[in-house]
């Protein structure tokens, strides 16, 4: 409606914008202090922050001049000089926008660039990260750029403890993660006794001045978001929860007892399943049917047996080890299926979790209640000044308008990109597509090319390196079970003859640098062994190769029995393309309309929790615009 055409309207006004007319005057600027000295240099910065800080009428122009004071810095300090993409992001992000720029064009940079700028205004800004271990990274080798800047930047990760957090919280620039800082909030809501949102956080800390208690994030006031496309969409509608031990001493038995039950069930007669949304329905006859013995009491009352007998369904015939989760140290481990990482700190709720423990024979952990939930989505959606910036965000412009008022912004790559995207190789079945994956990977490593071979499962990244071991070909695993060296992983997936297994983790955040015998050899080849949900994720996944105008090669494959065809396409679909009409235009055609299919299920299941936020700010609230109530609702 009216909402999509101002955002179309919008993106429309921003491309006519002359984005690199701005960045080659800041440019500019910066060329007039090529002999500036270090005394000089610290003048320059007091100058330009204080007249950035002041301004009020041409406000561009102190905006530009500082930019460049800032780009000078790194270039003295970090021995970077920013390229006009890198500025033109660094505006765009400032301007509040969702910013697009290619793996490998300097990310990292223009977010710092972007977070002096912030604090030079006073505002306190927050730089969100793929994992911990980058907001670690990104403060440490960043730390003498901040500090030169007259900044304080600090990060906060799940090891720290709360007088530490308290301590880091109140630097100028805070590199975190998205679950840190939602958590860190929603923590401070409890102690709040949850009337306190973010718009409303500094004044009411105000009013209270010194009395109220401790909180952990004192301001929040910009955020800045990398990898933004994973984090604002592909996690918007995951919920953070906050809970607390409850006993429950007949749950072990129920869930053990349940999985038995569910075990003799035949499907098609007894229940259906649906594992595109993940759902069982059991048939009546089970339901209604008289349980007899010494059954748990709970599974003799129709409506319980109902629920139960369908989650212990769901455990058994839809949750897959390797795919959906992994066990460690005794534990169940859920897997983050968008991105292949390990999610040890969350669970699943209403007894599903406690069933897949008893699925597994471990011990049944102690089962919480919840305290506090907030989904990623609504807290963003508060957010006073909300930017960030991705490899992909042109696929979900029209979503990221819809959900934070966000505006994209592509930015061009700085050399033309000489990446080769191969045609899709399709097969009948999977056996031959992998059969044909490890000969490409021995073809390559004698050929001296490193290849990145994309998988979307675990279990799936496990199989193919099995399958190399068999075969004595070496070859490094990422995955989320084996995430240990990941940084080290993906800084050595670029050496000549290298094989690199990885799912669609792949290492986001560090770059994958070809020495030079493997440009020689063409570049990084990526092997996409399977069509994502998204086609974003393939983008992701595709632009590890060829970064910075290097060669490279793209090769995407697929099957008839790929899961996303199985699951979105009816079963005469698949029969009959699999025996008449080949693996050629049909199969390509058909993946594009799952993975369509697919994009859209994932669209209107955000779009349902968007419309059950507004509902929530507009009546849960009782008459106090977006109080958000702790354990009052589930997103």
């Amino acid at each position: 409606g009216l909402e999509s055409m101002a955002g179309v309207w919008r993106r429309w006004r921003l491309r006519r914008r002359d984005w690199r007319g701005e960045a080659e005057q800041v440019r500019a600027y910066h060329a007039q202090k090529d002999r500036v000295l270090q005394r000089e240099l610290s003048e320059l910065i007091v100058q330009k922050r204080q007249a950035w800080q002041s301004a009020r009428g041409d406000r561009l122009m102190a905006k530009r001049e500082a930019l460049a004071a800032i780009a000078k810095v790194a270039e003295f300090e970090l021995g970077l000089v920013p390229h006009p993409e890198q500025l033109m992001g660094t505006l765009a992000l400032e301007e509040g926008c969702l910013v697009e720029m290619a793996t490998g064009e300097g990310k990292t940079l223009t977010l710092a660039m972007a977070a002096v700028l912030t604090a030079w205004k006073g505002r306190t800004c927050h730089v969100l990260t793929a994992n911990d271990y980058l907001a670690v990274r990104d403060a440490k080798t960043l730390g003498k750029f901040y500090r030169r800047c007259g900044v304080r930047v600090s990060s906060v990760t799940g090891g720290d403890q709360p007088e530490k957090r308290q301590q880091d919280y109140a630097a100028q620039v805070v590199y975190t993660t998205s679950r840190e800082l939602v958590g860190d909030f929603l923590r401070d809501r409890l102690r709040l006794e949850g009337r306190v949102t973010v718009e409303s956080w500094r004044p009411w800390l105000r009013r209270r001045g010194d009395n109220g208690p401790a909180v952990l994030v004192p301001r929040l006031q910009t955020v800045y978001v990398d990898e933004a496309d994973q984090v604002l969409v592909d996690d918007a509608v995951t919920p953070l929860i906050i809970s607390a031990p409850r006993k429950n001493q007949f749950l072990s038995e129920l869930c053990h007892t349940a999985l038995r039950m569910a075990g003799e069930l035949s499907e098609g007669e007894d229940y259906t399943l649906d594992p595109r949304n993940r759902r069982v329905r059991v048939a009546e006859a089970i339901t209604k049917a008289t349980v007899e013995g010494d059954e748990n009491p709970l599974l003799k009352v129709p409506r319980w047996r109902e629920e139960w007998m369908g989650k212990a369904l769901t455990a058994l015939r839809i949750y897959e080890a390797g795919r959906h989760y992994y066990v460690r140290e005794n534990k169940v481990v859920l897997i983050d299926e968008a991105t292949g990482r390990p999610m040890p700190d969350r669970s699943l709720g209403e007894g599903m979790h406690s069933l897949l423990e008893a699925k597994e024979g471990l011990p049944i952990s102690t089962p919480t209640a919840t305290l506090a939930s907030l989904s990623f989505q609504r807290f963003f959606r508060q957010i006073p000044n909300l930017a960030g910036v991705t490899g992909t965000a042109r696929d979900a412009a029209g979503e990221f308008w819809r959900l934070y008022r966000l505006p994209v912004v592509v930015i061009p790559t700085h050399l033309p990109v000489r990446r080769t995207v191969r045609a899709m190789r399709g097969f009948t079945d999977e056996e031959s597509k992998w059969r044909f994956v490890a000969e490409q990977a021995r073809a390559l490593k004698a050929k001296g090319q490193p290849v990145l071979i994309g998988t979307r499962t675990v279990a799936a990244s496990e199989s193919l390196a099995k399958s190399l071991n068999e075969t004595g070909l070496s070859h490094a695993l990422l995955n989320g079970v084996r995430d240990e060296d990941e940084a080290q992983i993906i800084a050595a997936a670029g050496q000549a003859g290298q094989v690199t297994i990885a799912t669609n983790m792949a290492g986001r955040g560090t770059d994958i640098v070809p020495s030079e015998s493997a440009l020689e050899a063409g570049g990084l080849q990526v092997i996409a062994t399977e069509y994502h949900r998204s086609s974003r994720v393939d983008r992701q996944l595709h632009g590890r190769s060829g970064r910075q105008g290097q060669p490279g090669v793209v090769a995407p494959l697929g099957s008839w029995e790929d899961e996303i065809i199985r699951h979105y396409l009816p079963s005469w679909w698949r029969r009959w393309g699999q025996r008449l009409l080949g693996n050629g235009k049909w199969l390509e055609m058909s993946l594009s309309i799952s993975q369509w299919r697919a994009g859209r299920h994932d669209t209107a299941r955000r779009l349902t929790v968007l419309r059950q936020d507004q509902w929530l700010d507009e009546h849960l609230s009782l008459g106090q615009a977006n109080v958000m109530k702790p354990g009052k609702f589930n997103s």
